[in-house]
């Protein structure tokens, strides 16, 4: 099985992000099938959430979870999903919210939804003149505002930022579901040894019922070990990124 020329002939601009797509596109039929289906009908695509940071960081394996935007609307993605289904019944697909799709095997589960079906955008959070770059702004928490589109063109809004600072932001006042926020940064943080700054302090101690000093014991983030090995893989792929425009 080898990667769709499409796929293959940006790889040079950002190497590890591609063989790490490569690798899911050979070792999962599934992914290989629905990157086709997106290929015939000549639709971009991006990267988002936790498997890109991941990819970037090099921390953890998310090789079983993608999630996937693509610059299609509702009833053209639907058309893909049937397309793939009809040439293996056994798949496990669900419908998500927001007219996406959640197409589970034994291997791996791949989330693929239209772009401008993003929560983000849906809930208004930015109104971008590139739909990936608005999808950057659109996440609550800086470490989640990462998109590698099908161009090989990263978007983000504070991702290297938290990296080399060690502190996890909120990008926005728009906040919705508080408590699933609150508990996702509480997680980042302490997988990556952030702090977060003190408007997402406010929102944890809040949605959380805690106080200062509850907030600091329940964050173990005091060893910035990752920050700074980290610090040059970090700046190899900021290089690479495009600016937002504001």
């Amino acid at each position: 099985m080898t990667m769709n020329p499409k796929l293959s002939k940006h790889k040079n601009s950002s190497n590890l992000i591609w063989e790490k797509l490569d690798d899911i596109i050979r070792s999962f039929s599934v992914c290989n099938k629905l990157f086709e289906q997106i290929e015939l009908n000549n639709k971009s695509w991006a990267i988002v959430g936790g498997t890109i940071r991941v990819w970037i960081t090099q921390m953890g394996n998310t090789t079983n979870d993608l999630d996937l935007v693509v610059n299609a609307g509702v009833t053209e993605i639907d058309d893909m999903i049937k397309n793939i289904f009809s040439q293996n019944k056994l798949l496990n697909i669900e419908k998500t919210k927001l007219g996406g799709y959640r197409v589970v095997t034994d291997d791996i589960q791949i989330d693929i939804w239209s772009a401008n079906r993003t929560i983000g955008i849906v809930n208004g959070n930015y109104n971008d003149e590139n739909m990936y770059r608005s999808i950057s702004k659109s996440a609550a928490l800086s470490l989640d505002s990462i998109v590698f589109t099908s161009r090989g063109t990263i978007y983000e809004r504070g991702f290297f930022k938290t990296l080399k600072t060690g502190v996890l932001s909120l990008n926005h006042s728009k906040i919705n579901q508080s408590q699933s926020i609150a508990n996702k940064a509480i997680r980042l943080c302490n997988e990556y040894d952030l702090i977060p700054d003190l408007a997402l302090q406010s929102l944890i101690i809040s949605e959380m019922g805690l106080n200062q000093n509850d907030l600091l014991q329940v964050i173990n983030a005091y060893n910035k070990r990752f920050v700074r090995t980290g610090s040059r893989l970090v700046s190899e792929f900021e290089n690479i990124s495009q600016p937002h425009k504001r």
